[in-house]
């Protein structure tokens, strides 16, 4: 208790002076707002031109993609850590899975500069979703197979399913830093803020969503269902960035993903 209690407070020491080192080497940001509105009180207008602002970025289709990966349990969370624990998995080992996880997402982002040199920021985002996609669909199966007999040793399903998501991690990874760049080539700069406050808010409602979903489905034997619904956003978020690279973003002047309101 002790040392992680030091460690939240040298975390908030390090952030506080981080903060404060983009806002002095960057001056607009500390400007204040005027306004005859409350601090923190967004009026009606101000939330539809929120709103108005995140449709007409120029990527929202892509932001809602991403969003849907939110919605997930296969990670080395709560959830699945609770999953695997009353599959008989020890502790330590969970804990040696969750490195290597880790390490597999570095592993995504020492790869994306190399990927998107040979094959361009967009086709890069959509290999590693859909890698991502065929990774976590396959650990969704595994569920299937925990119906028969549990195998002992290295490939018994519950293994399997461990040794999916920590390689998905290389493409979650990948594929976050792609949308995040699109995002900084895409979003004018006066805007920037703006749709990134909403942006993170809808991530945040599935984030919220897949939590609650917990919530009612509870029981381990549940957590196929969980895993099920998982893998189907996923699909969903990689339709979604197929969807809005095909509707000809590449070649425009306008990344126009959205239709303006």
């Amino acid at each position: 208790a002790l040392i992680l209690l030091v460690t939240n407070i040298a975390t908030v020491l390090l952030m506080r002076y981080f903060i404060t080192d983009v806002h002095s080497s960057w001056p607009p940001l500390s400007r204040v707002r005027r306004g005859n509105t409350p601090a923190g009180v967004k009026t009606e207008a101000e939330t539809g031109s929120l709103f108005r602002a995140f449709i007409n970025s120029g990527c929202a289709l892509v932001m809602i993609s991403f969003s849907f990966l939110y919605f997930t349990v296969l990670s080395f969370g709560s959830l699945m850590t609770v999953y695997l624990r009353s599959k008989g998995v020890a502790d330590q080992f969970i804990g040696a899975a969750r490195g290597v996880s880790g390490l597999a997402g570095l592993l995504g982002a020492v790869i994306f500069p190399i990927c998107v040199s040979n094959f361009g920021l967009w086709k890069t985002g959509i290999a590693s979703v859909w890698s991502f996609s065929i990774l976590v669909i396959f650990a969704a199966c595994t569920f299937a197979w925990s119906s028969e007999p549990s195998s002992e040793g290295w490939f018994n399903p519950t293994m399997m399913l461990m040794y999916s998501v920590t390689v998905s991690r290389v493409f979650l990874w990948l594929f976050d830093i792609v949308v995040r760049q699109i995002a900084q080539e895409i979003i004018p700069e006066e805007v920037r803020g703006q749709t990134n406050s909403q942006w993170r808010a809808l991530y945040s409602t599935f984030d919220m969503a897949a939590s609650l979903s917990a919530c009612v489905w509870h029981q381990t034997e549940d957590f196929w269902l969980l895993s099920t619904l998982s893998a189907s956003f996923v699909v969903i978020a990689a339709c979604l960035f197929t969807m809005a690279y095909g509707m000809g973003a590449v070649n425009r002047q306008e990344y126009e993903l959205v239709p303006s309101i």
